[in-house]
């Protein structure tokens, strides 16, 4: 695997990067600090503000750890001004990946997650730990799916939408841009955009929001 240097490395799920980078054999070349550490950042060798970055370091495939998706667009269109380009995608080595996914750029699938045929990762979008995507299922740009989800087949998980832990999607349903399915909501009916949902079955407790963590995307 190539060096790849975690852009905004003090956010707390960078660890979780830095893991799947591991199993991987890979090398976290450098991590630069765009806020308050998070974490301890143990093991991590070159620590970097984002003033002291060189211009040979925007080479290297960059990754970014922010969990929410505005924030993460934010952070990658920060980095981009600073010129890093290459945005890689990191997939666990324990995740089930199927020979038909379709993945853009940035994408992270974290340990243990199961992904079905003919999934569609578009740019930055977020699987984590232990989740379940049903075949034929499309995640949108900074689409970002919680641990231990299950999104059934045919799905479509809009852009910057954000699902919470343990939520259950039924078959070929809609959940819309900018929205967010609460942790171990029960969701049998399409979900408008910028709408938040929570419980069992889900229902609607906010409507008009703009963006998870109130950052549009």
């Amino acid at each position: 695997m190539d060096k790849v240097v975690i852009f905004g490395i003090e956010h707390i799920y960078a660890s979780e990067l830095v893991e799947s980078i591991r199993r991987l054999e890979g090398e976290v070349v450098a991590g630069v600090l765009v806020g308050e550490p998070k974490w301890s950042m143990t093991g991590i060798g070159c620590l970097l503000q984002s003033e002291e970055v060189a211009p040979n370091l925007t080479e290297h495939k960059t990754v970014v750890p922010q969990i929410n998706p505005g924030r993460r667009k934010e952070r990658i269109a920060l980095a981009r001004e600073m010129g890093f380009a290459r945005f890689g995608s990191i997939f666990d080595p324990t995740a089930i990946l199927p020979s038909s996914m379709i993945s853009g750029l940035g994408n992270y699938i974290n340990a243990g997650a199961v992904i079905g045929s003919f999934v569609h990762l578009e740019d930055h979008a977020f699987v984590n730990r232990a989740a379940s995507i049903g075949h034929h299922t499309r995640i949108e740009q900074f689409g970002t799916v919680g641990p231990q989800v299950a999104v059934a087949s045919s799905c479509l998980i809009g852009r910057g939408a954000f699902i919470g832990t343990g939520a259950t999607i039924a078959p070929s349903l809609t959940i819309g841009s900018n929205s967010v399915v609460g942790a171990g909501a029960v969701v049998i009916k399409d979900v408008p955009d910028n709408t938040v949902v929570v419980g069992n079955p889900a229902r609607v407790i906010k409507e008009e929001i703009v963006g998870y963590g109130g950052v549009s995307v």
